[in-house]
């Protein structure tokens, strides 16, 4: 461990820098997790599943701000929309029967393309 100044001066230990990814992933798997539980609550008409998304989409927040402890806001932004769109999209057609356009596929390939230039 290190010793470095806190915000007001003070000593503060610090441990070896970790990957902001790691709660970013952690971010986008709880949201798309929590988008298609909130769909298969059907408008809460099931409670349990609906306080389940909501108990996610907290999850979501709390470990999308330890992401954005040291990840630029912009970026963290675009992958966390745009991985989560993706996934969720794509868990849509296969879990919920909806259906995708030719240019809804091209969009969602768009995303996905978005992400990965806003990362270079």
């Amino acid at each position: 461990m290190a010793t470095a100044a806190g915000p007001l001066g003070a000593p503060t230990t610090t441990r070896r820098a970790r990957s902001p990814w790691w709660p970013m992933a952690g971010a986008i798997a709880a949201e798309i997790c929590s988008t298609l539980l909130l769909k298969a609550s059907d408008g809460f008409a099931h409670p349990l599943v609906g306080a389940a998304a909501l108990l996610g989409f907290t999850l979501t927040l709390v470990l999308l701000s330890r992401a954005l402890l040291t990840l630029p806001l912009g970026v963290a932004y675009a992958v966390w929309v745009g991985v989560g769109s993706v996934v969720v999209t794509l868990g849509g057609v296969l879990l919920f029967g909806d259906r995708l356009s030719a240019g809804g596929i091209a969009g969602i390939a768009l995303v996905a393309l978005g992400v990965v230039v806003v990362n270079r």
